[in-house]
């Protein structure tokens, strides 16, 4: 894919879409990327909700060849910190992408997790996309910025307007997030595995502004890590 996706909050996920790009402060020498494309398999991946009460059904054909929405995933780790002792000092953030397939990769939709940790393995970030009912996070706008471990979600709207969980107050009481299944993909990418992840959710998305949105029985499927 030669497009990409969305900002939110420090690293540069994905490649792609320059609206995205500024969204992510890239951590110098220390950061790595790895944008994989959609799996070519037989599942077909999907976004559906209702945002403040219109439907939403995105659906990505299997195989990605025709259709007008198409599906990937972003993987990145970069440093926080040198000295692993005494402090987190790796960052781990991944996420699944369901967007449009035209020029701007707009309208879009991007879920996944960021966590701080002491230890440069894959697996601590994994775990988060395991079934279970997830905490909501703060990714971070700069290096200096804490990081709060947890899902975030980032929509862009037809309008091309952000909206994300974090944003403003932040303030998800009485929204949900659960991951509902995670299983092993089909396409080998440098050496991993590419899984599929299903998850559901119901929260308040935010614009700079401090304007919010509802979404409400949202669920995505698409390629994670």
């Amino acid at each position: 894919m030669t497009r990409v996706f969305l900002p939110v909050l420090m690293i540069s996920f994905l490649a792609g879409c320059k609206k995205e790009d500024k969204f992510f402060v890239k951590d110098g020498t220390n950061a790595a990327e790895n944008v994989k494309p959609m799996v070519a398999a037989d599942d077909v991946y999907y976004f559906k909700a209702i945002i403040n009460g219109q439907t939403i059904s995105w659906v990505v054909p299997a195989g990605g060849k025709q259709g007008a929405y198409e599906s990937r995933s972003v993987y990145t780790v970069s440093q926080l910190s040198d000295d692993c002792t005494d402090n987190l000092c790796r960052y781990f953030l991944a996420n699944t992408v369901i967007s449009s397939k035209n020029s701007t990769g707009i309208p879009q939709i991007t879920a996944g997790f960021n966590i701080a940790t002491k230890n440069a393995d894959k697996k601590d970030l994994q775990s988060w996309f395991e079934p279970g009912i997830k905490v909501f996070g703060t990714p971070r706008s700069t290096i200096a910025d804490v990081v709060k471990n947890g899902v975030f979600i980032y929509y862009i709207d037809s309008d091309k307007k952000e909206w994300v969980s974090h944003f403003g107050s932040g303030d998800q009481s009485g929204s949900f997030f659960e991951s509902v299944d995670l299983t092993n993909g089909t396409q080998v990418n440098e050496g991993s595995v590419q899984k599929r992840w299903k998850a559901r959710f119901s929260c308040k998305l935010y614009s700079r502004e401090g304007k919010s949105i509802s979404v409400e029985n949202g669920e995505i499927y698409g390629p994670v890590l």
